[in-house]
């Protein structure tokens, strides 16, 4: 008959943490037959030659970690307390770390646990996307479209498009990415996207980066609900020659900042950016908050009904073309299709 220390010598292991390495998937450690113990000694073996967690102590591992209880963790991953446990001692005794302390009333994490937290989480991650891909396969829908968009362009005339395309394409994954115009011609030059859907052209651009214009829309001025200008309904580029303006930086939304200027330029003077902000969000806040005035496409002011009230310019330039933008040579079957949606887009 082999025992549990006629393993741990024959592997060379202390007898505590073979039992914490084990315990977790052997409830049984005498076998009388040599071909099972032969067996049990080449799956244990393998397991610690590999030393590599099981998916199982990864998940028990990340409920512990993020609920920082053990009791809710267990509930969480419906077992007993006992053996996540088990699974959390074997996975520190097959690391060779502490990943958490714990004591009768805390569980925090040590450092190598906040790391090994973080890297758990994009494996588990990772298997997501794997088996979600692995099952998009098996319907059909292995093809997919990755494109970058602007989050204030999303609008009815966008999910319209979106739909259009899944009716055209069903077995196509559509995957969109909420990026500034810079990062979205970064990434479409660098391969990670296939396309992108901006407010304009791009001013500067490779030579190898075409685009398609599919619709405009007017730039509004928004103002304060409380601004003196909120009284009338339609506003010339004369009467904002004293405000302050709140913009995006024109890193993040070249196509209005450069719309600004020369609406501005042209009716001879230039805008006074009172604040600068990376977001939109932030930007609508503070013309809310009276901090100045902005400039915004029409669609987003269809969806903002308090805070800031929008009016339209009288001036046919104040006008932003809605353009898809990708990269010559790489237009996929699913992109041409996509570009086809856009051509036969009719506001509905």
């Amino acid at each position: 008959m082999l025992t549990i220390n006629a393993f741990a010598y024959r592997l060379g292991f202390d007898r505590v943490i073979f039992l914490q390495i084990t315990s977790h998937f052997i409830s049984d450690f005498s076998y009388t037959s040599s071909g099972t113990e032969l067996r049990l000694l080449i799956t244990i073996g393998t397991f610690i030659a590999m030393n590599r967690p099981s998916l199982w102590e990864l998940e028990c591992f990340v409920a512990v970690a993020e609920e920082l209880h053990f009791l809710r963790a267990s509930k969480r991953l419906h077992i007993s307390r006992p053996p996540l446990s088990r699974q959390i001692l074997a996975l520190e005794a097959n690391l060779e770390v502490q990943l958490l302390r714990r004591n009768t009333r805390t569980v925090e994490l040590t450092p190598p646990g906040e790391e090994f937290l973080e890297e758990a989480r994009r494996i588990l991650h990772h298997l997501d996307r794997a088996s979600f891909a692995a099952r998009r396969s098996g319907r059909a829908e292995s093809e997919r479209l990755r494109l970058g968009f602007i989050c204030t362009g999303l609008g009815e005339d966008l999910i319209q498009v979106f739909r259009a395309f899944r009716d055209a394409r069903p077995a196509c994954q559509l995957e969109l990415f909420d990026l500034p115009p810079p990062d979205q011609l970064r990434r479409i030059e660098n391969g990670s996207l296939d396309g992108g859907l901006t407010a304009g052209p791009p001013a500067k651009r490779s030579s190898d980066l075409k685009f398609l214009v599919w619709k405009t829309d007017r730039w509004m001025v928004g103002l304060s609900e409380r601004h003196p200008l909120s009284v009338k309904t339609r506003l010339s580029v004369e009467d904002l020659r004293n405000e302050g303006w709140v913009v995006p930086s024109r890193a993040s939304a070249p196509a209005l900042r450069q719309c600004l200027d020369e609406l501005c330029t042209a009716a001879g003077f230039r805008p006074r950016i009172v604040v600068e902000s990376g977001s939109t969000q932030a930007v609508l806040a503070m013309v809310a908050a009276e901090n100045g005035i902005g400039l915004f496409i029409e669609t987003l002011s269809r969806v903002i009904d308090r805070g800031v009230v929008f009016r339209p310019l009288d001036n046919r330039k104040a006008v932003a073309k809605r353009t898809l933008v990708w990269r010559e040579g790489k237009c996929s079957e699913a992109l041409l299709e996509f570009q086809k949606v856009l051509r036969n887009y009719k506001p509905g």
